[in-house]
């Protein structure tokens, strides 16, 4: 759980301060208006990164996620409901670790064929994308802006909208 922490603090240290590989996580903490570079701002999204780490808050990590990538409330809310909808918590609590039949991963359910390679890019390894619910978000807003800023990658978003 450490080197799980360790790794999503380095990232987003990372994404801020250098040039990391250009994936829509790093461009979107670095232009996004709810960061500044201050120190104390900086400490805040750590220390509710982390939280949402020790937690396994999978939802907390799909909102945070997608409003640090400048989704608006209703994009958000399509999100939360497409985590549901692929994880109901009632029957898989955080979603970590759920595997379908079709090898989707994890409580946004990432196809693993599809998107391990977007993953490795981003600094994250499959099991971090299985069970880190914040690694699991930052890959789902990759999706996301790469189908540009669309729901439709999901089967169940036809119903969420």
């Amino acid at each position: 759980m450490k080197a799980t922490k360790l790794l999503a603090a380095a990232s987003l240290l990372a994404a801020i301060t250098t040039g990391l590989p250009e994936t829509a996580s790093a461009r979107v903490i670095k232009e996004s208006p709810m960061v500044s570079a201050s120190d104390a701002d900086l400490a805040g999204l750590l220390y509710r990164i982390d939280n949402i780490i020790d937690t396994d808050d999978s939802d907390d990590a799909v909102v945070l996620a997608f409003w640090l990538a400048g989704a608006n409330t209703e994009e958000i809310v399509t999100a939360l409901c497409i985590r549901h909808h692929e994880t109901n918590p009632r029957y898989f609590g955080s979603g970590l670790g759920v595997k379908s039949r079709t090898n989707d991963w994890g409580p946004m359910q990432i196809n693993r064929p599809t998107w391990e390679g977007v993953a490795l890019q981003m600094g994250y390894d499959w099991y971090n994308v299985s069970w880190n619910p914040w690694a699991n978000a930052q890959v789902a807003v990759e999706i996301w802006w790469r189908h540009g800023y669309s729901f439709k990658a999901w089967t169940t978003y036809k119903y969420c909208h």
